[in-house]
């Protein structure tokens, strides 16, 4: 039985956000990878024009929702195309 997972997709920026091809990059290469290791994507998160760098998680909305959707237990593992889409640094 496929493992039920969560993926969050995210560009940075708005222009990469208008040209969709950034975000429909990193959805194909999650969605396969999923896929080849008997996973199921049952929810997916997007997160466009926003900076990992630049924003808190405080203003970040996806992200605290991420966090939240975890702490109650809706998935147990986030996918990610980099670890750079997630954070540009640690939090806490």
């Amino acid at each position: 039985m496929p493992e039920p997972v969560a993926a969050l997709y995210r560009v940075s920026t708005l222009k990469q956000a208008k040209r969709q091809d950034d975000l429909s990059v990193q959805i194909a290469l999650v969605q396969n990878y999923a896929s080849s290791h008997d996973m199921i994507i049952t929810k997916q998160y997007k997160e466009e024009g926003v900076s990992a760098f630049h924003n808190e998680v405080s203003e970040r909305a996806i992200l605290r929702q991420i966090l939240m959707d975890a702490a109650a237990g809706a998935f147990n593992t986030l996918l990610i195309f980099k670890s750079d889409r997630l954070a540009r640094q640690s939090f806490g």
